[in-house]
């Protein structure tokens, strides 16, 4: 199966880079043939993930890109029309910057659900950024790093580039995931004797990757929110090591977003006391 699956990956995400505009001219194969490399994602095969993640981070930003370009010649339709001119040259501009803004949405619209879908798996097994020097190893123990791992930095900066643009794409989407995940990790800690870090490392991992990818008022709202539940959670874990865990996750995602952290001192000053303690 693991081949099986492997090589569909290969074939539909070769087809589709080959084939993107004939295939968004029928959307009722193109749907279909990004669910299945949603579910092909989901599973446990390293190669065949990266090859998902190369095509995701591919595909969502030639859809960043080409909604982009629609919004801003619909905004040069639009200055470009004269008052005194509209009826005779302007109204086909306004006209084309209408059916743009119509395509951008429309295009978002036919999208979201699988993009939804594509968020949640790439949080979920999102890959250790190289600032990360620990590691859980295979009898469930924090440990150092002996040496970098290229090939899972690479995997990183490839998934953070696709969330970056997933972010941009609907926001307000991966703030929901994010925070939905991080409340799961809350509710279940009561009632998880044997928790592993490794789901709560991989969320952090991820809402550290999107850091900039929001407006300053959006990303300020949602990095407090996220910091309120990791301080609960680190009250609510029991035992020195869980609660280091917790600790280093709170500092890592703090350390990725400095426009934060040079907009609020008194927090700053607070941050490095504790690093200090």
């Amino acid at each position: 199966w693991e081949v099986f699956h492997n090589q569909v990956a290969l074939l539909l995400t070769g087809f589709l880079k080959h084939n993107m505009a004939a295939m968004e001219a029928q959307q009722a194969y193109m749907i279909p043939a990004l669910n299945y490399l949603v579910r092909i994602s989901m599973g446990p095969n390293e190669e065949t993930f990266k090859i998902c993640v190369e095509f995701w981070q591919t595909f969502s930003a030639r859809i960043f890109l080409e909604i982009q370009q629609l919004e801003q010649r619909r905004a040069s339709a639009n200055n470009n029309s004269s008052p005194l001119l509209l009826d005779v040259s302007g109204g086909g501009s306004m006209v084309t910057g209408a059916l743009d803004g119509f395509n951008s949405s429309a295009k978002m619209k036919h999208y979201s659900p699988v993009l939804s879908e594509v968020r949640r798996v790439l949080i979920s097994k999102m890959a250790k950024p190289p600032e990360v020097t620990i590691k859980e190893n295979e009898e469930g123990h924090i440990v150092r790093a002996e040496e970098e791992d290229t090939d899972e930095i690479a995997l990183y900066k490839m998934m953070r580039e696709a969330l970056i643009y997933l972010t941009h794409l609907d926001a307000n989407n991966m703030e929901n995931i994010m925070l939905q995940r991080l409340t799961q990790e809350c509710l279940t800690e009561g009632s998880s004797e044997h928790w592993s870090p490794t789901l709560l490392n991989r969320l952090c991992w991820a809402i550290g990757s999107i850091s900039g990818a929001m407006h300053e008022g959006d990303e300020k709202r949602f990095l407090v929110s996220v910091i309120k539940d990791l301080l609960s959670l680190c009250e609510m874990k029991r035992g020195k090591e869980n609660k280091a865990v917790v600790a280093s996750n709170i500092m890592y995602v703090v350390g990725q977003y400095p426009r934060f952290l040079r907009a609020h001192w008194k927090f700053l000053k607070t941050v490095i006391f504790k690093l200090f303690e």
